[in-house]
């Protein structure tokens, strides 16, 4: 399975890397489904994958999409919306 990162005209989202350098996003697993009996060979199955992506380091705002594809294939497009969250305050232990 292959996870990559577009932005909203379709273009693979750069993620800086290293202080001089930025990559493609993309995520890539493998992983192996057993067969229930009632199921033919090569039938299809449903499967549920979460994954957590803590601080992706998006630089700007606005519309993207998740493209998923196993074995090549492209399977699904999931979208994300970054949007400006409210300003949250400081607590008073944190303040200068």
């Amino acid at each position: 399975m292959a996870l990559n990162l577009l932005d909203e005209d379709g273009r693979d989202v750069l993620i800086k890397t290293s202080p001089d350098g930025k990559t493609p996003f993309k995520f890539e697993t493998n992983f192996t489904l057993g067969r229930p009996p009632q199921l033919e060979v090569g039938e299809s199955q449903l499967v549920n994958v979460a994954l957590n992506f803590p601080n992706l380091p998006i630089e700007k705002l606005g519309k993207y999409w998740f493209k998923v594809s196993i074995d090549g294939s492209e399977m699904a497009q999931m979208p994300l919306k970054l949007v400006k969250g409210p300003a949250v305050p400081l607590p008073e232990s944190q303040k200068p």
